[in-house]
């Protein structure tokens, strides 16, 4: 399959990029402007004014998106323009379709491969986009999700949400390989662990990106997440080699 031939295959989010530029402008300017305040120069104390409303939204908006990134608990912050990785052009559209599609709320990428550094920087990126789009985004290990309890008196103080309320959730290291010859780790468990733990239903309602090891078996990957409530029609694989 083709791949995408810039060392970066996602383009910047110019528009935002200007908007962040746009904000650090006008609070240098009100920095410039607001000694205007101590002098009686009326016209330089109305542009500081006039400035300080303008920024009233870019305050807000800025306030919100950084809540939503907290919140979501990632192991550190990236943009998807930021990943360097190689990908093919067809997972490229996928991803991207991914991210822009506003309606479904049952859609699932699996991310497939031997580096798993690559693996969790592409998906943290992916739920970040979603996270200024100011989505309830968690992140999370498979470890970590087990370990968990569903009541509300139990979960992560440290996030706004737990990881059952939140519109897409992000599942690291759901790792395994081979062992002379057999899974360490198989959906079968994993499916088994889910519903001792009673999550299955949380799962039918939300977005969600697994990061899986190699290849093998990915088939019975997708017949757990259709377990879980997931149409297959929105199981996505990703595969990085």
């Amino acid at each position: 399959m083709k791949k995408s031939e810039a060392q970066k295959p996602f383009k910047p989010a110019w528009l935002h990029i200007a908007f962040d530029t746009a904000t650090d402008v006008l609070f240098f300017s009100l920095g410039a402007f607001s000694t205007s305040l101590l002098s009686e120069n009326t016209m330089l104390q109305w542009i500081a004014l006039i400035i300080l409303l303008i920024l009233s939204y870019p305050i807000y908006y800025w306030y919100k998106t950084k809540m939503f990134q907290q919140n979501a608990c990632y192991p550190f912050q990236l943009r998807l323009s930021q990943w360097d990785y190689k990908i093919d052009d067809s997972d490229l559209q996928k991803i991207l379709q991914f991210i822009n599609n506003k309606n479904t709320t049952n859609s699932c990428i699996i991310i497939f491969g031997n580096h798993q550094n690559i693996k969790t920087r592409l998906a943290v990126s992916i739920a970040n986009e979603c996270s200024i789009k100011h989505h309830a985004c968690y992140y999370t290990t498979l470890i970590k999700l087990l370990s968990n309890q569903t009541s509300p008196e139990n979960f992560d103080k440290t996030s706004l949400w737990p990881w059952y309320e939140s519109e897409l959730l992000v599942i690291d290291d759901v790792s395994y390989d081979c062992l002379n010859g057999a899974e360490i780790i198989t959906p079968e468990i994993v499916l088994e662990r889910l519903k001792a733990k009673q999550f299955v239903g949380h799962f039918k309602n939300k977005n969600s990106i697994w990061v899986l090891g190699i290849t093998y078996g990915s088939e019975n990957w997708v017949t757990m997440l259709e377990q879980l409530g997931i149409n297959q029609a929105n199981i996505t694989a990703i595969y990085l080699n």
